[in-house]
């Protein structure tokens, strides 16, 4: 009988087969069946003659049609006897390539989108900070803010580590004669005249009673419904120097820098951008990496709040859309956070801050005028000061793998404080957490699809290997197979 003998270098589960060139040209050598063995193991006895140790060590065998590795050679009686095992991945490589299976992992295709667990994590997050900005044109300009007003962009002052100076005062007063509640906003040198206008105040009526019992009768106060500190000045408005007239009951006082509003048609819209920083291993591992717990994003967005996104819904997003609609009768402003196809955030909050208008006792702008006391004078003073307490997280050790994440803190807006507009501007706090080195080529990639084998190479994972092969195939190889397929093997 005729046996094939080559010197061939392959893993166990490798399909490779000689080439038939160089090193691994075929030796033909005549050889006998010792007694007594099978076609998946059989023992053979090369002729005599032979004296020097034979060092081959894979075979093919024409008559059985398969290929063998050689487990071991022996000599006796003058014959070398070489025991040979079944290569059943060499064997039956055709009609493996030729199969169609559920392919869980591969060294030459995978898909970024399948998540690795293959690999631990590293426990040492990188943390990037970044601040809020806008596109001009397609130009990334940070630190902006833009109103948009029917479709138009128009760009503001940042009103972000701002002071109170720089803000607008919001007030509602009930109209003369029950025509209702009128609108008005003026700036910080209206704002101090008419404080000290208010509280110097004597009708001209009640000249024989003194100023004291005369603004207790008289007190323009009580009109007044509701006074806020905001940042921005509505769209289009314009602060006339010359002022115009507040009614107060039966009496007017002057309001110089001054203008009247409608609140329902003047809620305007901001909005403003975080640039997503993307994992920088994505590009080279999967873009699973864009999502967590690999990738974690924490917007700081004062006076709103602290929210982690959901970095699931934005793999390919790279930016981040803030829209904020603010109500300057109420003070109240409501935030969406959003990318191309999922909303992130949205909530609602006190953005301006309410002025309490019968307890003016603190001089905020330095004028001399007696202003807001009371709760607004304890945050007035933080102005000048250090802000302690702002809102952070600890995470804990990565320890043996990603459930030992802790959450970030998420926290709702505050209500009402002068603190958002002058030391905490809008920030996006980025984590990425790195995952091990990785060994492709004996381990792969995911790829969870339904393959030919032979368009792939190297390392393949298989989810199932329960396909046809020869009629001549026996149940133990259709079994070997089977837990290479699923075990992991080399299409070579």
């Amino acid at each position: 009988m005729l046996v094939k003998f080559y010197n061939l270098a392959k893993r166990t589960n490798s399909t490779k087969l000689p080439t038939g060139t160089g090193t691994e040209t075929a030796t033909d050598l005549d050889v006998y069946l010792k007694d007594d063995c099978s076609v998946l193991a059989p023992v053979i006895v090369v002729e005599a003659g032979l004296t020097s140790r034979l060092a081959f060590n894979y075979a093919y065998i024409p008559d059985f049609q398969r290929y063998y590795f050689v487990n071991d050679w022996t000599f006796s009686g003058r014959h070398w006897i070489a025991s040979l095992s079944i290569d059943v991945l060499g064997t039956y490589k055709s009609q493996i390539g030729a199969s169609s299976l559920y392919v869980l992992r591969s060294a030459s295709q995978s898909n970024g989108r399948v998540t690795d667990n293959k690999y631990p994590v590293i426990a040492k997050p990188y943390t990037y900070i970044d601040g809020i900005g806008n596109f001009v044109g397609q130009t990334w300009t940070p630190g902006l803010v833009y109103e948009n007003d029917s479709g138009t962009d128009y760009q503001v002052a940042n009103y972000f580590n701002s002071n109170l100076a720089n803000g607008y005062w919001y007030f509602g007063i009930l109209g003369n004669n029950g025509t209702g509640v009128k609108w008005y906003v003026t700036n910080a040198t209206g704002w101090n005249q008419l404080i000290g206008d208010l509280y110097g105040y004597n009708p001209a009526d009640m000249p024989d009673i003194s100023p004291g019992i005369a603004k207790q009768l008289a007190d323009p106060l009580q009109y007044v419904v509701s006074c806020y500190w905001l940042p921005t000045l509505i769209h289009g408005a314009i602060l006339d120097q010359t002022g115009v007239d507040l009614k107060f009951g039966n009496y007017t006082i002057r309001l110089y820098y001054g203008a009247t509003f409608d609140p329902v048609s003047n809620i305007n819209k901001f909005h403003a951008a975080f640039q997503l920083r993307k994992h920088p291993q994505a590009a080279s591992r999967g873009v699973y990496l864009n999502q967590g717990p690999y990738t974690r994003y924490t917007v700081v967005f004062p006076p709103f709040g602290t929210f982690e996104l959901d970095s699931s819904l934005m793999i390919d997003d790279s930016v981040a859309t803030c829209e904020w609609w603010i109500d300057y009768s109420t003070g109240i402003a409501d935030l969406t956070i959003k990318v191309t196809n999922s909303f992130m955030v949205h909530t609602s909050t006190m953005f301006g801050v309410p002025i309490r208008l019968n307890q003016a006792t603190f001089d905020y702008l330095g004028a001399g005028a007696g202003m807001v006391g009371g709760i607004l004078g304890a945050a007035g003073s933080l102005l000048t000061g250090n802000i302690p307490g702002a809102i952070g997280s600890a995470m804990g050790a990565i320890g043996s793998g990603l459930d030992a994440m802790t959450p970030k803190i998420s926290s709702k807006g505050s209500s009402g404080s002068f603190i958002p507009f002058h030391a905490i501007a809008p920030k996006l706090y980025t984590d990425f957490y790195e995952v091990a080195d990785e060994y492709n080529t004996d381990l792969g990639r995911p790829l969870c699809q339904v393959k030919q084998i032979s368009t792939l190479s190297g390392y393949v994972l298989c989810e199932e290997g329960d396909e046809a092969l020869n009629d001549f195939a026996t149940e133990s190889e259709r079994d070997q197979i089977r837990a290479y397929l699923t075990g992991g093997f080399f299409y070579e």
